[in-house]
């Protein structure tokens, strides 16, 4: 057989390491390169076999630890909730023709019921030029003496 191109013998430049600096070969092969404790990073189980990137000790722990990150956080949650009820509390409103009543009754109205004015989902201009307050798709319009909900549109909202 003849040598491969590649030979495993180290090339040297012709220096030579002090006997006092090179390290014992049987003493590498006991040694672990890779000491640092390893542990589940959900239940904090210590991992002693497997993959040395191995992050869980079973799918269960895996699953557990992806679904904790799923979970919003609760100030999130709690907006979302808010603006859910606003929604619902808009959609009521024009179902009940509160549209067609005085915007000081239908603002008394969103208020008895819990809507809270300070969430929406965005502003938006209304062809004639007014401001429609949005929760997703429903809304209701400012006026002088209230809030009118407001009818929807077939067409999505100019700047949408």
């Amino acid at each position: 057989m003849r040598p491969s191109a590649h030979s495993c013998k180290p090339k040297h430049d012709g220096y030579k390491v002090p006997e006092e600096e090179r390290l014992d070969v049987a003493l590498l092969r006991g040694m672990s390169f890779f000491t640092t404790s390893r542990t589940c990073s959900d239940c904090g189980a210590h991992l002693t076999d497997g993959r040395r990137d191995k992050r869980f000790c079973d799918d269960a722990c895996r699953l557990r630890h992806h679904r904790k990150l799923l979970v919003p956080h609760p100030v999130l949650h709690e907006v979302d909730r808010t603006l859910q009820r606003n929604r619902s509390l808009l959609k009521r409103a024009r179902t009940e023709s509160l549209d067609m009543r005085p915007a000081e009754e239908a603002f008394r109205w969103l208020r008895k019921q819990g809507f809270d004015f300070n969430f929406h989902t965005h502003i938006s201009t209304l062809p004639d030029g007014r401001l429609a307050v949005m929760c997703y798709e429903e809304g209701y319009v400012v006026e002088e003496a209230g809030v009118r909900p407001l009818h929807p549109s077939p067409a999505p909202l100019p700047g949408r």
